[in-house]
């Protein structure tokens, strides 16, 4: 397995020796209007693609956990090849297949992959009512004979769905979105620090990357914040040892 971060959600993970690209955003900085209804009033992304496109775009499949504009853009949309496999949720195909992309790979529960089996996991994507409006969103665990167990937690608070993944595949990497997003009148819709933290409690001695920082207006968290919370003291406490919170571009495995 090798993992390299880009930008918010977006990273490069070969697994099996297949180049995955997780939740491509490719579009430019401010390129983009501010998400509404949201604290800080910045256009989107707040900061700019440090990755060359050439690179990104030498993937063998697209991995997408769900087709909002900060986990597949436009420009995304725009610039992979119509024929790359994209392996997404099944209510999604129609947003895949608007754009022109020929080769779905829709999972509704799991899937075998050129000898990888990916399963679903349903993510929920903030509280309340406000996650059935942002509607549905995934995560998903990757296995195979040949490398370590992957769970990609995509855009999910902490709940009994995420413990009981933990807890039920046992994943040796567990890649976490953070940022405490939120909209004015909402709790938030994707981890908090605390919802970090109690992730990790559940099976500590995993590597834990943590994503989707520092990127989009309505993220509240930033690297910063984190890295001020989780001093070495704390990661003592908690019994981590493998506590990652990548920069952009950043190759980590």
């Amino acid at each position: 397995m090798k993992f390299k971060h880009i930008r918010h959600a977006t990273s490069i993970m070969t697994y099996n020796k297949i180049k995955f690209i997780i939740d491509p955003m490719f579009s430019k900085k401010d390129s983009v209007p501010p998400i509404p209804l949201t604290p800080l009033k910045r256009r989107n992304p707040l900061v700019e693609l440090s990755t060359d496109l050439e690179e990104l775009l030498d993937s063998d499949v697209v991995l997408s956990t769900h087709s909002h504009f900060d986990h597949f853009d436009q420009e995304a949309a725009d610039h992979l090849d119509k024929s790359i496999h994209i392996i997404h949720q099944e209510e999604d195909e129609k947003f895949m297949r608007k754009h022109g992309f020929e080769s779905l790979f829709p999972i509704k529960d799991k899937i075998t992959y050129e000898g990888i089996k990916i399963t679903r996991i349903e993510a929920q994507h903030g509280h309340g009512i406000t996650a059935k409006l942002m509607g549905p969103a995934s995560g998903y665990v990757l296995q195979s004979d040949n490398e370590p167990t992957v769970y990609i937690a995509g855009d999910t608070v902490y709940n009994s769905t995420v413990k009981s993944t933990i807890e039920s595949y046992q994943p040796e990497y567990i890649i976490l979105n953070g940022g405490s997003p939120k909209f004015l009148m909402s709790d938030p819709i994707v981890m908090t620090i605390m919802d970090i933290e109690k992730t990790i409690s559940v099976k500590p001695d995993s590597h834990f990357i943590v994503v989707h920082l520092d990127t989009m207006n309505h993220c509240i968290e930033t690297r910063e914040d984190l890295l001020e919370y989780f001093t070495p003291e704390k990661k003592s406490e908690l019994k981590v040892t493998h506590l990652h919170l990548p920069m952009d571009n950043e190759t980590l495995l």
